[in-house]
């Protein structure tokens, strides 16, 4: 029996290492395509995958993946939601600050939902933001946060 456990443990060991070098690993590239949008004044641009679309029937920025059954969407506020004690805060490449708090309930037939939201100090502009995803098990409303990276205002002379 021991050596039965043995044989195949060396057997997913030697799979392993054949199948990873030749790609069995690697990761999905998506195709980004940067939005321009304004929010109370100012202009920024965000760098999104090509599934999400600009939702132009929602009086703040919004960006979703429509086709999708499961919801995952980004949106852009001028008035930031009020956290007395964001529990999280994530330094942004770009010099920004996102602050923000996860609240995690229940959805419907895509299972579990859970909502980041915050603001993001970037220069001297704040703006809120809230990203929402869905999952039958485990929601990772944290997804944003690369794409949030390459938000950058745009400055008018």
């Amino acid at each position: 029996m021991t050596s039965k456990i043995v044989s195949t443990a060396v057997f997913i060991l030697i799979s392993l290492t054949v199948l990873m070098p030749l790609g069995c690993h690697q990761e999905i590239r998506t195709e980004l395509v940067q939005h321009q949008f304004e929010v109370d004044n100012q202009s920024f641009t965000i760098s999104l995958p090509s599934e999400f679309q600009r939702d132009p029937n929602v009086l703040f920025v919004q960006f979703l993946r429509p086709e999708y059954r499961v919801a995952r969407f980004l949106n852009f506020t001028a008035e930031p939601p009020t956290l007395d004690s964001p529990r999280h805060t994530t330094s942004l490449r770009q010099g920004g600050e996102l602050r923000y708090n996860i609240l995690t309930y229940n959805g419907g037939s895509g299972g579990i939902e859970a909502e980041l939201f915050g603001h993001i100090v970037l220069d001297e502009t704040t703006i809120g933001v809230t990203a929402t995803d869905q999952d039958e098990f485990s929601p990772n409303p944290e997804w944003c946060i690369e794409f949030l990276h390459t938000l950058r205002p745009i400055v008018h002379r």
